[in-house]
């Protein structure tokens, strides 16, 4: 069986099937994918996988040529965006320079006649300039969760900062940098740094 194939298996019916490319709608991203992973039920399927704190990351060093079926600099990944240990904590100590900033106001997902969730897009600046890397990041409704689930304060709080979301690099919202200001870690730093050099996408 060849991955191709291997795709088309491991999808249930409806899930997202694009052809060739992992490119679901935001109904199955928020119900068929993050609906389940915080009810840890058992999802459609392993293609997105979980990187804890993925903001305190480079983006150039996230491992997006890992991520199997995906168009091209674009992946999908699991995350929690809570409390964060220091900049540089992953990195070796090496400082991420860059800051992700939103656009626009949050926006309802909807489905089901009922708001499944809520979306909104970061976009990644460095030396106050757009570096082109753009984020659509998901959350689900607390609304659609029992009330006593949300009385225990650690899950309400896992439950407004654990996300699904899509990583693109877009160059036609990349700025003009020089070489070095192009990328959000110094390129001396990022040389021989491959934090998710294990990481199976």
């Amino acid at each position: 069986m060849d991955e191709l194939e291997v795709y088309e298996h491991l999808y249930e019916p409806g899930m997202g099937r694009r052809g060739q490319y992992f490119i679901p709608t935001e109904s199955e991203l928020i119900n068929g994918f993050l609906k389940k992973k915080i009810e840890r039920r058992p999802l459609p399927n392993e293609i997105i996988k979980e990187i804890p704190f993925l903001y305190e990351y480079p983006p150039e060093l996230l491992p997006i040529g890992k991520f199997k079926y995906a168009r091209n600099n674009e992946a999908y990944y699991f995350t929690h965006k809570g409390k964060k240990p220091p900049n540089g904590e992953f990195l070796g100590g090496k400082k991420f320079d860059g800051e992700w900033k939103t656009e626009g106001l949050e926006e309802a997902c909807f489905g089901q006649n009922q708001i499944l969730g809520f979306k909104r897009k970061l976009y990644l600046y460095r030396c106050e300039k757009r570096t082109g890397w753009v984020i659509k990041e998901y959350r689900y409704n607390p609304k659609r969760v029992p009330d006593h689930y949300l009385q225990n304060s650690v899950f309400h709080d896992f439950l407004l900062n654990y996300v699904v979301l899509k990583i693109k690099f877009n160059p036609d919202l990349r700025e003009n940098f020089t070489a070095e200001e192009s990328f959000s870690i110094s390129m001396e730093d990022a040389k021989d740094l491959d934090v998710f050099q294990d990481f199976e996408g």
